[in-house]
């Protein structure tokens, strides 16, 4: 049987959650805030870009222990298996969702050649966890990017 009393906790919650970014001062948020080179834990380094109504991201570089070949050996597509990683396009659909976060429906991984959903969610100016899923974000496998600054 449901607990009627955990309702109105669980819907504060979500309400707390969704809203957590409107607390921050808006002279503490950048105007583009993802847009740069991010590195990731593995050394890999996304640059992000505007475009058009979104965003979209290329490897820059794999970095040391990425686990990225140098050609796109795990495509699906056996066409695009020759092509080289770096500069390809990892998301075209980077949307944002919120002031501090972005979503995307089809996120490539060149180390698994999967497309994959990730969210996107900016912490302070310089870190951006990444939610990589498949169906549900709360059970993906989040990493954390630094900026990198030119």
């Amino acid at each position: 049987m449901v607990k009627f009393y955990l309702i109105p906790i669980l819907i504060t919650t979500i309400f707390f959650i969704n809203n957590i970014e409107k607390q921050l001062p808006q002279e503490t948020i950048p105007q583009n805030q993802l847009i740069g080179k991010w590195q990731g834990p593995n050394g890999v380094v996304w640059s992000v870009r505007k475009e058009k109504e979104g965003y979209i991201a290329l490897l820059a570089d794999f970095g040391v222990h990425s686990g990225i070949p140098e050609r796109d050996i795990h495509n699906s597509d056996p066409e695009l298996r020759s092509r080289q990683c770096l500069n390809i396009f990892l998301a075209t659909d980077i949307r944002k969702i919120g002031k501090l976060r972005w979503k995307s429906d089809s996120l490539y991984d060149p180390a698994t050649g999967l497309d994959i959903h990730a969210r996107l969610e900016l912490i302070g100016d310089d870190q951006l966890k990444v939610t990589r899923y498949v169906f549900i974000p709360f059970f993906g496998e989040s990493t954390y990017w630094t900026r990198l600054r030119e």
